[in-house]
């Protein structure tokens, strides 16, 4: 058994909900835990995980967050014409979200009501998705604990006119470091699409601060069925007591759509995965991600689209600004199976890095099993350069307002494909915020 359970050994020694579930659920829940007591945590010697620094998880024993809404206005955290759903440290809170009166077509359940009436369903759903990530340490611990989420079921030819707003807060004011563990389920069935926005939002305390990190590690399964559209828009603005992990896993059918934007710029450590996988033809994927760091912060973003079928198209763009002394790491793999035809790839990452202690790990991968494939991959590292700060600087702008506005031009082409304004206003405030050394 791995030394790596320690951590968690207090989140998993409390079972007493248990008897309420499936067994179905209890004996996966179990399978697991065991799974990862075996794996134990990745190291360098994994690729996956070669550049990622994970000694924070030596340092500490996590509990569960007892939810306290005392100091917290819930409504300022809600968006106008929206579906808001509110996660605290991972536990829904169903009063608080907007969960009645939903539209014709929209079913949205807690994930253990959904184990119960929608248990068939999800145990296929589950078993494609698990088929991959057999040795996923952190997929197996969420599956492990999670004791809070969702099902998210759109009906066949229905298209949500609000989107989904899902608020997963943080509230630095604990006395002993926390754990959460959300795990959420949607399927887009044929014909129907939905926009969904998740935002990790941390609340600070009023008293004095505290101390102590806290540890996230939310999986997100989406399943699109045939013509399934889904339109998902992942916001990260952490501060450095806070260590981020999230894993989203998309199953897409015949002529599906999914489009993924995603902020990662907060944490002391965040790692943002993506994992497509196009199981028929004519799939469609686009990811665009951004990535910012400061101080001494790691951002990670790895992603993956697997061709099973062929005439798919996928094409992502990632862009990281990196100032100080922080670190980032992008892994991007396109695979191509074999027997497949017409597939049509693209991938690029750029990255500019504003002082010269910022790292950038940059590995873009092709893995291709067919001749009948038209692929693209790249990978840039900059800096500003001299000249282009002096003409700004000519023109009367102050060195540091300079970087700034060279930053905000770098990081336009991918807040300009968000799909609303609100978001491209908010993502671009987070941006130009970036400390400038």
């Amino acid at each position: 058994m791995s030394q790596s359970i320690v951590p968690f050994i207090n989140l998993r020694s409390n079972k007493s909900f248990d008897h309420e579930l499936p067994s179905w659920i209890v004996q996966q829940k179990e399978l697991s835990w065991q799974d990862f007591c075996q794996i134990g945590l990745p190291n360098r010697k994994n690729p996956s995980w070669k550049y990622s620094n994970l000694s924070f998880l030596n340092r500490t024993t996590y509990n569960k967050a007892k939810v306290n809404l005392a100091n917290i206005d819930v409504h300022s955290l809600k968006k106008e014409n929206s579906i808001n759903i509110l996660f605290y440290h991972g536990k829904l809170l169903f009063k608080e979200s907007d969960l009645h009166d939903l539209q014709a077509g929209l079913k949205i359940l807690p994930i253990f009501e959904a184990y119960k009436t929608q248990d068939k369903k999800i145990q296929q759903n589950l078993l494609s998705l698990d088929a991959d990530f057999k040795k996923e340490s952190f997929i197996k611990l969420t599956q492990a604990l999670h004791d809070d989420g969702l099902y998210i079921e759109v009906a066949p030819g229905y298209k949500i006119d609000k989107p989904l707003n899902m608020v997963y807060i943080i509230e630095n004011q604990t006395n002993t470091p926390v754990a959460s563990f959300p795990y959420s389920m949607i399927h887009v069935e044929e014909k129907s699409s939905i926009i969904i926005h998740e935002n990790l939002v941390e609340l600070k305390s009023p008293a004095e601060k505290s101390s102590n990190e806290h540890f996230s590690n939310k999986c997100l399964d989406i399943i699109l069925s045939k013509n399934a559209h889904l339109s998902l828009v992942h916001t990260q603005n952490l501060s450095p007591m806070i260590h981020s992990l999230n894993h989203t896993r998309v199953l897409q059918y015949e002529h599906s759509t999914f489009e993924s934007h995603t902020l990662n710029a907060g944490g002391q450590y965040t790692r943002n995965t993506m994992n497509v996988k196009q199981v028929e033809n004519f799939a469609s994927t686009k990811l665009n991600g951004l990535f910012l760091g400061k101080n001494e912060q790691q951002c990670d973003m790895n992603t993956t689209i697997e061709h099973l079928g062929s005439h798919g198209l996928s094409d992502q763009v990632y862009k990281g600004v990196l100032t100080d002394k922080a670190k980032g790491i992008f892994l991007g793999n396109i695979k191509v199976a074999k027997e497949t035809e017409k597939n049509n790839s693209k991938q690029l990452n750029k990255n500019l890095l504003l002082t010269p202690q910022a790292e950038i790990n940059s590995t873009p991968q092709l893995e291709i099993d067919t001749s009948d494939v038209k692929c693209a991959h790249g990978s840039t590292v900059s800096q500003i350069r001299g000249e282009e700060i002096l003409y700004l600087m000519s023109r009367g702008i102050r060195k540091k307002e300079a970087i700034k506005i060279l930053s905000n031009a770098f990081t336009n082409e991918i807040i300009q494909k968000l799909p609303d304004l609100e978001t491209k206003k908010m993502w671009a405030s987070v941006v130009s915020k970036l400390h400038m050394t």
